[in-house]
């Protein structure tokens, strides 16, 4: 009687039955979809498909494998050795989690259709490699094509061991430049610079400490669009692999608040913008190669410190520019007393070869070179230019190697106990020059 009453009672009508039910016969209302997602984890031994449900343990939802939006594969055990999951159908989920000591390798079938897609409901699809809660240390490898829903962007952590990109087939990765992958200190991301498919596409690279390495395709030179920013006080480095030439078109972009910049590696490096900040900014060259500096853009009150034993050059100077010098309004130190480095700058791509000593012979400058084969002396000449830097070496405070700008021009002077000696064949020794 009384469950009669309330359903009779005008409270019921007014808040329950809606005006086109004023009759009182009971209406089924579609209600707001509440699917959850489901996660996995993968525990494998059973074969490396990535769609049998043995390989996977339920940790909630439903479902057999990780496989619909929204979907997180977790690669966070405690495995007895390497991992190897293969991407055998289309797959698609919203997160993927690496935290183990144990490699995990990602595989591809080689079938075009066979993509690993990240894709979200709303907002952003994850990776997360040693960021809270998990730890990681192992080489997490993605060799499956990678496609990122452009609706919802990849947010990246890198926080310990590898996250290593690799794929350069035809079925190219798809990563926007909407993605971030974001490297902390004890994080590396490596990814493929192939002129064609490069891995990480074109997504934002931030340091925070962390380490950005680019392997070089072996065949050819590669134009990246990746932009690499180094947060504010952080130490950071940006490491190359191979041979080939490497090229970022868009700005690396520095925090400032004394952030560090360490360049390593062996394949040449071209960087097309420089953007300073306050507070003070250094570019540490230690690569075998040289690295390029297209530009460097900041204002006046902002400088960069190049310290370091490699090559930098900046082909864009003006010619006569000295370091310390003043381009695009902003300092730049060099091998001097306020950087305390020894790297050389190249200005214009054309400076004449340091010697030791030298003076000046009308419009000339000459230095004496020694060949001791025949005991007689030579001078290499070419034409006066203003100095562009002093650089501290040779293990003697005070001495260095002074360059000079400007066009290529040298000619060879001889000077010997006679009066007239031919200039040195490309052939004859040479003796080494002191530094």
């Amino acid at each position: 009687m009384a469950l009669r009453y309330w359903l009779s009672s005008s409270f019921f009508r007014k808040i329950f039955i809606s005006p086109r039910t004023r009759d009182g016969r009971l209406r089924v209302e579609s209600l707001e979809d509440r699917t959850v997602p489901s996660t996995f984890q993968w525990v494998g031994g059973s074969g490396a498909n990535w769609n049998t449900a043995a390989n996977w343990a339920l940790i909630s939802g439903s479902g057999s494998f990780p496989n619909a939006v929204d979907d997180v594969a977790q690669f966070t055990a405690s495995y007895s050795g390497a991992q190897t999951a293969l991407v055998n159908q289309a797959i698609s989920v919203g997160e993927i989690d690496f935290g183990s000591t144990k490699n995990i390798t990602i595989n591809g079938d080689g079938v075009s259709s066979h993509t690993l897609t990240l894709s979200a409901t709303s907002g952003n699809t994850v990776f997360n490699a040693g960021a809270l809660p998990f730890t990681n240390s192992g080489i997490d490898v993605i060799a499956a094509p990678l496609v990122v829903a452009a609706a919802t962007p990849l947010t990246a952590t890198v926080s310990g061991g590898t996250l290593q990109l690799t794929n350069t087939s035809a079925t190219a990765n798809v990563i926007g430049n909407t993605s971030t992958f974001t490297v902390n200190t004890n994080g590396i991301l490596e990814g493929s610079a192939d002129p064609t498919n490069p891995a990480l596409g074109s997504a934002a690279v931030v340091l925070s400490g962390g380490t950005l390495q680019l392997d070089a395709a072996p065949t050819a030179a590669s134009t990246l669009a990746n932009a690499v920013s180094v947060n504010a006080a952080a130490s950071s480095t940006l490491k190359t692999t191979g041979i080939k030439a490497i090229s970022l078109t868009n700005a690396v972009t520095f925090g400032g608040n004394n952030d560090n910049l360490t360049v390593s590696g062996t394949a040449p490096l071209t960087l097309g913008n420089l953007a300073l900040a306050s507070g003070g900014d250094t570019l540490t060259q230690t690569a075998t190669s040289p690295v390029t500096v297209s530009a460097i853009t900041g204002t006046a009150a902002q400088a960069l410190t190049l310290v370091g034993p490699g090559t930098v050059a900046l082909p864009n100077a003006s010619p006569g520019d000295a370091a310390p010098t003043t381009l695009n309004g902003v300092t730049v130190s060099a091998g001097n007393a306020t950087s305390l480095g020894t790297g050389d700058i190249t200005v214009s791509g054309s400076d004449t070869p340091p010697g030791h000593g030298g003076h000046h012979r009308g419009q000339q400058h000459c230095v004496q070179h020694e060949f001791r084969a025949d005991g007689r002396r030579y001078e290499l000449c070419h034409p006066r230019r203003r100095p562009v830097k002093r650089i501290g070496g040779g293990g003697v405070a005070g001495h260095g190697r002074q360059w000079y700008a400007g066009a290529a021009g040298a000619s060879t002077r001889s000077r010997a106990m006679s009066p007239r000696v031919p200039a040195p064949s490309p052939s004859m020794p040479r003796a080494p020059m002191s530094a």
